[in-house]
């Protein structure tokens, strides 16, 4: 889900053809999940073909709709892994901005899973 092949039309396409049951994408929560039709239609497009993990990024700071994002995936019984994919040290405690990160993280899916 990176380069010229992050745009979700086209990886839709790449699934039509790739049809075997092992092929699956990994969501990465970028930017392009945005576009069109906007990230409900997206993740529409390939919910069928979601992978055991799944990359979210800074859930504090990122202005990704992480939100939204939980509640399709849990809509769609997500049952596999969200991963914390963030390149940026902080610029604090490392283990308390991680800790921070997953405080958030459980919220935001507890919310999603009751929507």
């Amino acid at each position: 889900m990176h380069g010229k092949c992050a745009h979700l039309p086209t990886i839709r396409k790449i699934l039509d053809v790739a049809v075997h049951p092992n092929v699956a994408i990994c969501w990465n929560c970028n930017k392009q999940d945005l576009e069109g039709a906007g990230l409900a239609a997206n993740f529409a497009m390939v919910k069928d073909r979601l992978g055991a993990t799944t990359h979210i990024h800074d859930l504090i700071h990122n202005p990704y709709p992480h939100k939204e994002f939980f509640e399709l995936m849990a809509d769609a019984n997500y049952t596999g892994w969200l991963m914390l994919e963030e390149g940026k040290l902080p610029k604090t405690d490392t283990v308390a901005a991680l800790a921070e990160q997953r405080k958030v993280f459980d919220k935001m899916w507890a919310q999603a899973q009751d929507s």
